[in-house]
């Protein structure tokens, strides 16, 4: 690719889902904390959203003494002990990922497809709600004014273990913690209230049958 401009803007691209949640320049400083973006071993504990410390990286340099990774270490805790050669238990390798993804081009708006060769890591001195969910976290220390829901601010609050380990970061809009649920959210909370009561009707009728069949079955075994 020789097109300075376009080079510029894939650069310069932040992570999404148009993207594959890949960032234009990937920085990686040994003893960061990194996220896994891909699924390496999943029987392994290497999976996507797996976090750990970046222990090493091999790079190579193109002509422009631009760096290009080629392959990594990381320690990830929750990973299985096996190793591999040479590395310590939870050590793991991560190699890079090719993806393809539409970007347009500046000024025409024309849209063009690229391929990008890269780690699929991600710094993770933080993290966003959707990637907390499923979490307990001992301390955190929360950003409710990017909240973008109501919901989304109960995801970050409803993680933390304890009140006095949780720090907001600065103050923020009231309407992110007064707002209502959307219309979706609402629908399906009310399906799931209907589907509770379904559910307690049936195993109410249930056991009443079971009780019915086992005082019947008493009544027999006494009279014979």
């Amino acid at each position: 690719m020789e097109d300075e401009t376009l080079i510029d803007l894939l650069l310069n691209l932040t992570s999404d889902s148009q993207t594959g949640y890949t960032i234009g320049r990937l920085p990686l400083l040994p003893q960061m904390p990194v996220m896994v973006c891909d699924n390496f071993d999943v029987s392994g504990g290497i999976v996507n959203g797996s976090e750990g410390i970046l222990k090493s990286v091999r790079y190579t340099t193109d002509d422009h003494g631009t760096w290009c990774a080629t392959s990594c270490v990381v320690r990830i805790e929750d990973s299985s002990e096996h190793s591999f050669t040479e590395l310590l238990p939870h050590e793991c390798v991560i190699l890079p990922k090719t993806l393809s993804f539409k970007v347009s081009y500046p000024f025409s708006g024309q849209s063009v497809t690229v391929k990008r060769t890269q780690l699929p890591l991600l710094p993770a001195f933080c993290i966003t709600d959707y990637k907390s969910q499923g979490r307990m976290m001992p301390k955190v220390i929360l950003d409710i004014k990017s909240a973008c829901s109501i919901q989304s601010a109960y995801v970050m609050i409803s993680h933390a273990t304890a009140l006095e380990n949780l720090l907001i970061l600065h103050p923020f809009n009231p309407k992110h913690i007064m707002s209502h649920m959307n219309g979706d959210l609402c629908k399906e909370h009310s399906w799931l209230q209907i589907l509770e009561c379904k559910t307690i009707l049936w195993t109410t009728s249930q056991n009443f049958h079971h009780a019915e069949a086992m005082a019947l079955k008493m009544q027999l075994m006494a009279s014979s």
